[in-house]
């Protein structure tokens, strides 16, 4: 398995939530520590942002529409 397929296969396996997550701790320790965050890091969230922006709106929506707390 190559290292592409292998990073895929596991961006894969996370769920939304996690996305949603990790870009906020990423996003947070960035800017609360002042620091220049390694390529890979800004790789990794540049990954995570599109679904963690769909969660975050589905999400949204659900509570402000009441389905939310149906389930």
């Amino acid at each position: 398995m190559k290292r592409e397929e292998a990073v895929t296969y596991l961006m894969d396996q996370i769920s939304d939530q996690t996305y949603s997550a990790l870009c906020w701790r990423i996003s947070y320790y960035g800017i609360s520590h002042k620091v220049k965050l390694p390529k890979a890091v800004i790789d990794l969230y540049n990954q995570c942002v599109n679904k963690k922006e769909k969660y975050n709106g589905i999400s949204t929506a659900a509570i402000m529409s009441g389905i939310w707390f149906h389930f």
